[in-house]
């Protein structure tokens, strides 16, 4: 699964469109999506977890829930939006003896799938 893709939305059919990558999106894949310079096609929320369905490659609709019915997508949305894994997010909790933040290590990070 790709960090993140650009993608595009016809708000009349529902329909997100991925350019043709490596990386084909699956029926059933979680996803987020975000935006830089613009505001997100209406309802899809910045950080949400969302389910691809109806898949025909780099064509698919999103789902709130695995399976479920495809999200009714209002506009276009401005700006560039981005879709891809939503990562795991960890906390790493060190022993209270060691100083951790003195040594400069992190104490929390980003771990993408």
């Amino acid at each position: 699964m790709p960090d993140r893709v650009t993608f595009t939305v016809n708000s009349g059919t529902d329909v997100v469109t991925v350019p043709a990558t490596t990386y084909s999106f699956t029926n059933g894949l979680q996803v987020t999506v975000n935006n830089v310079g613009g505001a997100l096609p209406t309802p899809l929320t910045a950080g949400s977890a969302y389910y691809v369905i109806n898949t025909t490659g780099t064509t698919f609709k999103l789902s709130l829930t695995q399976g479920g019915a495809a999200i009714d997508i209002t506009d276009a949305g401005t700006g560039t939006h981005f879709i891809g894994s939503p990562g795991v997010h960890m906390q790493i909790r060190p022993y209270n003896w060691l100083p951790y933040g003195l040594l400069g290590l992190p104490q929390s990070f980003l771990l993408v799938q």
